[in-house]
């Protein structure tokens, strides 16, 4: 929109004469251009520079109330539209309140504006031309080009500096330097923020989207009605209809609004709860006719009021509200005040869930008439407050300096004369000024600094107060008297309850916890690097301001430690609670497996809502609690290790997850009944709303949303998903279609990290791939070998076509909803079951088959004993192929020659386990041909069998006695080749090379593998060895020298009663036998050097140095020295 000039612009005339020369023509006077008569009458026009101190005074109310604040706008209006300015003082004032790029984006929106109005300046008479006869240009209005300086500035028309005022005023007023816009459509009031704060929020928006000035009010009325929160919109329907509410109607009324209602949201009762102050007995209203409410809009009603004469004669007012007892559910009533007798009135009301059919006489509200007289301003109204318990009282407030701001939860504290801020949380950036004195009550005396800028502080429903705080050394903010003077802040002792009251409070419910004992587990702290114990303290004060924890001094104790998170840049507190859930009895699972979305029906929509935090809104039973407990360790243990118990489910708890599904799910289930159209899924902290219209998704979604709220969570608006994709459990759910997220995959391995993180991902989406474990095997044989992280890998080309598979079903494979119009099919597929297993868990008194195979012969053997014969009985058959295929080939033999019961042995687990498994198993295609048929046989076999069997796992090549293993080895050669002889067995292989070569006990142990007392048998029983026995050596004895220094043994020894010298360093000369030991505070292998320095100029340089394994001896620096 261009900016036209005045029709009639108030410019000096061009007095001519005597009229000029006697000064009839206006002669404007103020700086920095003035104007001044000049021989002919004509006005000539000089600079002069604006005034310091007014750009000064300007910049200080900029910062101290920010560009929005009331102040520095008029402030600034004001002082502009009492000059003349030119464009250079105007870049001049612009560049001292905006940074360096806030000022681009204002010379820019300024000289587009200057564009948009630059045709109708030339248009008009007075306004085309300078006061030299030059053409207007936009170098003109914006003092760019020839017109840079201030001094040819003077020579635009008075007309046209005004518009450039304006123009320059419209475009700093419409920056938005904060981030994108947002549509004034979308600003809504929040359900704590006052009805003015919200108007200015939106009027502001208005004015920079708007260009229209003349509907900018229309607008602004509509939306501050429909946009307003639950509580104001009803005030403003309580107003009167005809003529329809203004602006200013509804400003006040929204502001008189009485709060009737507040939701209990925290876990203790030193949170607001609600409570009233009125009087007397209530009174019941009935309708008096039928009434039908098919939507949730307002309707008003008349009321029943023939039986006014008997209500009590006071004066006074009757508050008008809902009946907890005898009004639906669905039924919200405006609450209101009314005079006594105020003859025929109005209920305003509306159902929550149409349609809802009142009959007549239904009581639908109640009136509570007061006791004494009150003013217009002293209405009975419902005020939060603290309750007075071992929780200290603490709010959240909001501190305001010029246009920054920050959060902090401060202490009220009654016994602080002033308002203290941490130092900790005050930025850096707040001046800070040194104050004359001492503050005292903080734990000592400090030098007091105070805030150089007056500070505004904001409370949790809108409170304001302007002060300076101190900001001191201090644990946490402290609201002094001075703030809570400001905010109107009164302490209340309630007489006797003898009034009308009501307290809504919400018992959040608990899952107590089942111990296996009642006895302490203490697991002591271990130390911790003074940067991760500067991290524990900082999140140990998150979790106490936030109320997770509470200091204690339970028995009870689980060491903490804190991880980095590389992806979010910081610290996270871990709690070692492996010891606690130890004693903890496990729950059975809630729910086994996540929900899947291709059950929902297909064109329905959809919100996806995720809750932050979710363990840490979630209450432990109170009996339970101090069981959780932790210490900070100090530096040096310079003072008391301060101790905390968790009020909330801890992370690494092993029920945790249980409590949190069972719990949610509690919260959710009254939504499920409000909402049955709807379909709620949740899992963890994951829930997904579907339905099948907007309107049913939207009161479902805000059902649910409420729920959450009311019990404590938190929402962020960016984690509640209301368009497409959805992202839920691992999936992206497309309006059509539902696809895997995707994943970055690393073919890039160099180790086995980079392996285990790439099959880690890849084990989350194989269910949604179809894949199975065998698919991925390859991938899955890397992690094999090698246990350190940094170990090398590298890609198989078997892996590398199995990454290449996985990458073309991401990209391919997706799922759909399903069609609910769609007929079901049912298959019905025919097979034979037995109605017993007839696979027996006990060794049947039948025939018994051994089976048994040769990797060098191929052949396949079962051998039995005839039972009529008394005769064993084989049957031996060559099959190609592995030692698993040949002895399962000799099972399907078994099984096909053999139809009545009897026990199969086999030395095969492999085997023996398919056998237990075969019975109606489904079978998966395998590439191996042979092993297939194999499989499929012995499947048909045992799932058609009708007499029993017994299948028994025995391990080969065993020397035990008994008829099983002789049996076993038995088929042992029966399959072994026929070049191999049958070897005697170990113990007889052992006394045939004791009779050649003599060995000793121990020798005949390692190299047969027998006991010791076997070998001890077969030395004894030898004659030759008993008759030159030769003395042995016992385990343990150290070898001797032969001469003094030849051979020394080193050890360590410790010896308490020495104190800090407690490590006695010792070395003994074998031969000799002489000892020397020194004393040392440490046992490293400085110390073991030292000794052995003294040792040497004690008793000279031995030729061998005997010690253990210790580490001071297996240490470089000691090789090292030896080698000198």
């Amino acid at each position: 929109m261009g900016f036209l000039a005045p029709s009639n612009p108030e410019v000096p005339k061009q007095g001519t004469g005597a009229d000029g020369a006697a000064g009839s023509c206006s002669i404007p006077t103020l700086a920095p251009v003035t104007y001044h008569n000049v021989r002919g009458g004509n006005n000539r026009a000089e600079y002069h520079p604006f005034p310091r101190a007014t750009i000064k005074e300007i910049c200080k109310a900029h910062r101290t109330y920010g560009q929005d604040g009331p102040f520095f706008s008029g402030l600034l209006k004001a002082d502009l539209s009492a000059e003349d300015v030119v464009p250079a003082d105007l870049k001049y004032l612009f560049s001292c309140l905006l940074n360096a790029t806030e000022y681009i984006l204002w010379v820019t929106a300024w000289k587009q504006l200057l564009q948009d109005a630059l045709p109708g300046l030339l248009n008009h008479v007075n306004t085309r031309m300078d006061a030299q006869g030059n053409p207007l240009t936009l170098d003109h209005l914006a003092g760019d080009g020839q017109w840079a300086e201030a001094t040819d500035q003077v020579v635009i028309p008075v007309q046209c500096l005004h518009i450039v005022r304006d123009i320059a005023l419209t475009a700093f007023f419409s920056m938005q330097t904060q981030g994108p816009a947002i549509s004034f459509s979308k600003i809504r009031q929040g359900q704590n923020e006052s009805f003015t704060d919200f108007v200015e929020r939106l009027s502001r928006a208005v004015e920079a989207q708007v260009k229209n000035e003349m509907a900018r009010e229309h607008i602004l009325t509509e939306i501050a009605f429909s946009n307003a929160n639950d509580l104001c919109r009803a005030a403003i329907l309580s107003l009167p209809l005809n003529p329809k509410p203004t602006l200013p109607d509804m400003l006040q009324g929204g502001s008189k609004k009485n709060t009737l209602e507040m939701t209990y949201t925290d876990h203790d009762m030193a949170q607001p709860v609600l409570t009233t102050n009125s009087k007397y007995i209530p009174y019941r209203l009935q309708l008096t006719e039928c009434l039908h409410l098919k939507d949730d809009d307002w309707n008003f009603v008349s009321v029943d009021n023939s039986e006014q004469d008997t209500w009590p004669r006071v004066e006074g007012k009757l508050i008008v509200v809902g009946d907890c007892k005898h009004t639906l559910k669905e039924i919200e009533i405006l609450p209101g005040t009314l005079d006594n007798n105020p003859g025929k009135f109005v209920l305003w009301l509306r159902c929550t869930h149409p349609p809802t059919l009142l009959p007549k006489g239904q009581i639908v509200a109640q009136i509570i008439p007061t006791w004494e007289c009150l003013e217009e301003n002293n209405i009975p109204t419902a005020c939060p407050m603290h309750n007075i318990t071992e929780v200290k009282p603490q709010v959240g407030c909001e501190l305001h300096v010029g246009d920054e701001a920050i959060n902090i939860t401060g202490l009220l504290e009654t016994g602080a004369n002033v308002t203290v801020i941490p130092a900790k949380h005050w930025p850096s950036r707040w001046a800070l000024e040194n104050v004359a004195g001492h503050v005292q009550g903080i734990g000592g005396m400090q030098l007091a600094k105070q805030s150089k800028s007056v500070v505004q502080i904001k409370g949790p429903k809108g409170q304001l107060a302007s002060l300076r705080p101190f900001v001191l050394d201090y644990r946490e903010p402290l609201l002094g008297r001075d703030l809570m003077a400001q905010w109107g802040v009164t302490i209340d002792i309630p007489d006797p309850p003898q009034d009308f009251w009501v307290v809504a409070a919400e018992e959040r419910p608990t899952h107590k916890l089942n111990w296996k004992t009642d006895s302490p587990v203490w697991v002591e702290q271990w130390p911790l690097s003074k940067q991760k114990l500067k991290a524990l303290e900082e999140l140990v004060e998150e979790q106490l301001a936030k109320g997770h924890i509470v200091e204690t001094t339970s028995p009870w104790n689980s060491p903490v430690f804190v991880i980095w998170k590389p992806g979010k840049d910081k610290w996270r507190l871990v709690q070692d609670l492996r010891q606690i859930n130890n004693v903890i009895e496990d729950m059975g699972s809630l729910q086994p497996g996540m929900p899947t979305p291709t059950m929902l029906p297909q064109n329905w929509k959809l919100a996806v809502i995720d809750i932050k935090d979710c363990f840490f809104h979630i209450p432990l039973h109170p009996d339970d609690a101090p069981r959780f407990a932790f210490l900070v360790p100090t530096v040096n243990r310079g003072a008391p290790r301060k101790r905390y118990h968790w009020r909330v489910l801890p992370q690494g708890m092993k029920v945790s997850p249980i409590i949190c599904q069972w719990y949610v799910a509690s919260l959710l289930s009254p939504v499920h009944v409000a909402a049955e159209k709807a379909i709620i899924h949740h899992y963890m902290d994951d829930m997904l709303v579907c339905a099948p219209t907007d309107d049913v998704l939207s009161h479902a979604l805000d059902l649910t949303i409420n729920a959450l709220v009311v019990a404590g969570f938190e929402l962020q608006e960016d984690k509640v998903q209301r368009t497409p994709p959805w992202r839920y459990l691992g999936l992206e759910i497309g309006e059509r279609t539902i696809v895997p997220q995707k994943l970055e995959i690393r073919a890039k391995i160099q180790t086995l990290a980079d392996v285990h993180q790439l099959c880690g991902a890849l084990n989350w989406v194989k269910p949604w791939l179809g894949l199975t474990t065998e698919d991925l095997a390859p991938l899955f044989n890397l992690l094999k070998g090698g246990e350190e992280l940094s170990s090398p890998r590298e890609l198989t080309p078997e892996a590398k076509e199995v990454l290449e598979k996985v990458q073309h079903m991401m990209s391919t494979r997706q799922a759909h909803r399903c069609d609910p119009d769609l007929p079901f099919k049912f298959m019905d597929a025919k097979f034979t079951i037995n109605l017993k297993d007839v696979r027996s868990r006990k060794p049947l008194e039948a025939l018994t088959v051994f089976t048994d195979t040769s990797r060098r012969s191929h052949k396949s053997v079962m051998t039995w004993k005839d039972p009529q014969t008394q005769q064993w009985e084989a049957d031996v058959a060559e099959v190609e192929g592995s030692p698993q295929v040949a002895e399962l080939a000799a099972v399907v033999r078994a099984f096909e020659r053999f139809p009545k019961p009897f026990n199969l042995v086999t030395d095969s687990a492999y085997v023996a386990g398919v056998v237990s498994r075969a019975d109606q198993a489904i079978l998966q295609e395998v590439s191996n041909t042979a092993l297939f048929e194999l499989l499929s046989k012995l499947v048909k076999l045992v799932s058609h069998r009708e007499q029993p069997f017994f299948v028994m796992h025995t391990r080969s090549h065993t020397d035990l006695p008994g008829f099983i293993a002789e049996e076993n080895r038995r088929a042992d050669a029966l399959a072994a080749p026929a070049v191999m002889a049958p070897l005697p067995s170990i113990f007889e292989q052992a006394k045939l090379s004791h009779q050649l070569h003599h060995q000793n006990a121990p020798g005949l142990v390692r190299q047969f593998h027998i006991t010791r007392e076997q070998a001890k048998a077969i030395v004894a029983t030898c004659p030759s060895c008993n008759q030159h026995a030769l003395p042995t050596l016992s385990a343990g004895v150290n070898p001797r020298g032969l001469n003094s220094c030849e051979l020394w043994q080193t050890d360590l020894t410790h010896i308490p009663q020495f104190g800090r010298s407690k490590y006695v360093h010792v070395s003994v000369d074998t031969y000799s036998g002489a000892v020397f030991a020194s004393a040392h505070a440490r046992e490293k292998t400085s110390d073991a050097i030292k000794h052995l320095i003294q040792a040497f100029s004690f008793m000279g340089i031995p030729k061998e140095l005997k010690t253990d394994n210790g580490p001071a001896y297996r240490s470089r620096e000691f090789c090292s020295f030896l080698q000198q």
